[in-house]
């Protein structure tokens, strides 16, 4: 999410709209080039273990800021405090946007989620959703007309192919141009599905020798997935990256996209591998609204050998280079025209929020 904010942040800053930030992480991604640009970033304390201080560091916030807004990026409905203080406060606008489709995992969390969703519009004024699966699933008791689309969107000329960095990448990790590479980018968690990935890997790799899996993120299953692949001899054909800011190298060193998550809101990562011109091998819990390029084939966790097959059906695509450059290319032009071209979604927000101020009596936007 903060990757998706920051794609939006400098047109908003450029149309008047000024941001702060609250998180209660040690460190916020884009820490930095938000404070630079004049943003402020709070940290507060963790909700689960202070819950107290918690909402008392938010009131001290809301209470000296006079935010004419609030805007609250919600995975699930577990967390509604910030939406009840924003209200008590009198903001006038209460944003509440809906970022996945699914509670993650946790049996609080979801106890929680089921105890706070139908108590939203108490609080919330304002309905965002990254698609239509993420409004139903928050918003069950809103209007869906009243829900605002606001789609995930990535600039999209950055993840234009281009084959000289397609060379370069895999040339820095020795991967030569007759291997197929295996690339999923997102963070080590349950949603994500990497020990799928993992036993997928296993089983193309014994099919396929000339093969690689590169995983780019961080998170708390990381180091077990690295050891579920080196308990399978792979430790020499996979490949970790941390996070980067040049993410759209890798997606270009790859030859297809592994997406098996258990559920999404309308993944980022999805779209940026279409951006990139790649095929995408994706889990048939997610929502069809990804497949804007038709190069998404949605297969089902309950049969691997579907997979298998799918992968070696790529790999045989991926043999006239000519072809699959010319391929990459028209996708990523294709891609340029949708709203989920940054461009086009920026002004699409802008106009939203701008609309919002208005009928609120805000002016300065």
């Amino acid at each position: 999410m903060e990757k998706q904010f920051y794609n939006n942040y400098y047109t908003l800053k450029n149309s008047g709209i000024k941001c702060d930030f609250v998180t209660p992480y040690n460190h916020m991604a884009y820490e930095k080039e938000f404070e630079d640009s004049g943003s402020k970033v709070y940290k507060v304390s963790n909700l689960k273990r202070r819950p107290a201080r918690y909402a008392h560091e938010i009131r001290t916030i809301l209470q000296k800021g006079g935010y004419d807004g609030v805007y609250v990026n919600m995975l699930s409905a577990a967390n509604i405090v910030p939406l009840k203080l924003a209200k008590q406060h009198g903001v006038p606008i209460v944003i509440a946007h809906a970022h996945n489709d699914h509670v993650p995992a946790g049996l609080l969390r979801k106890v929680l989620h089921s105890r706070n969703v139908d108590s939203i519009p108490r609080y919330a004024n304002a309905y965002f959703a990254c698609s239509k699966a993420a409004g139903h699933w928050l918003f069950p008791n809103i209007d869906q007309e009243e829900v605002v689309i606001v789609p995930n969107a990535i600039p999209a000329d950055a993840f234009m192919y281009d084959e000289d960095i397609h060379r370069k990448t895999r040339e820095r990790y020795g991967i030569t141009p007759d291997t197929f590479l295996l690339g999923h980018v997102g963070r080590f968690q349950e949603q994500k599905n990497h020990e799928f990935i993992a036993r997928l890997f296993k089983r193309y790799h014994d099919v396929n020798a000339q093969s690689k899996l590169m995983l780019v993120g961080e998170g708390e299953l990381r180091e077990k997935i690295r050891a579920q692949l080196c308990a399978d001899g792979l430790q020499d054909d996979v490949i970790f990256v941390d996070p980067t800011n040049v993410i759209e190298q890798y997606y270009m060193a790859f030859d297809c996209f592994v997406f098996p998550s258990l559920f999404e809101g309308l993944s980022v990562a999805g779209l940026e591998a279409q951006a990139a011109g790649l095929p995408v091998l994706a889990s048939d819990a997610l929502t069809k609204e990804l497949n804007v390029t038709g190069a998404v084939e949605y297969l089902p966790l309950s049969d691997m050998g579907i997979w298998v097959d799918a992968l070696d059906k790529l790999h045989g695509h991926c043999k006239d280079s000519e072809r699959v450059t010319e391929r990459r290319v028209l996708q990523g032009r294709s891609f340029d025209k949708t709203k989920y071209s940054l461009s086009q979604s920026n002004l699409y927000l802008v106009d939203t929020i701008s609309e919002l101020a208005a009928r609120n009596g805000i002016r300065e936007c």
